[in-house]
């Protein structure tokens, strides 16, 4: 039996934690509430603690090499970078809230 495809919103695209779906929300919690407001950060995502939220946005934004663009991970490695923020739900403007 195949299994089934991914869903947009299953994909994993910076990383293996955090799911496309959560990291739109990781993102508008920040925008939101502030980086920093990692409790109601957490409590916008509903699936993941405060430090697991401020741990993912460190890493993979504030620690991007591409900083302010997120490194995707190598699984998307052969997808080109519309597609993954399509498939990602990362809005144009991330990370320009921190400049």
């Amino acid at each position: 039996m195949l299994a089934a495809a991914p869903t947009p919103a299953s994909l994993k695209c910076y990383s293996a934690f955090v799911q496309a779906d959560e990291e739109l929300l990781i993102l508008e919690g920040v925008d939101m509430f502030g980086m920093g407001n990692w409790a109601a950060v957490a409590e916008h995502v509903g699936t993941k603690g405060a430090a697991d939220c401020q741990q993912h946005y460190t890493s993979v934004y504030i620690n991007s090499p591409a900083f302010p663009e997120p490194t995707p991970l190598a699984s998307m490695a052969n997808v080109n970078q519309l597609q993954v923020r399509y498939f990602c739900a990362i809005p144009d403007n991330a990370g320009q809230h921190l400049g």
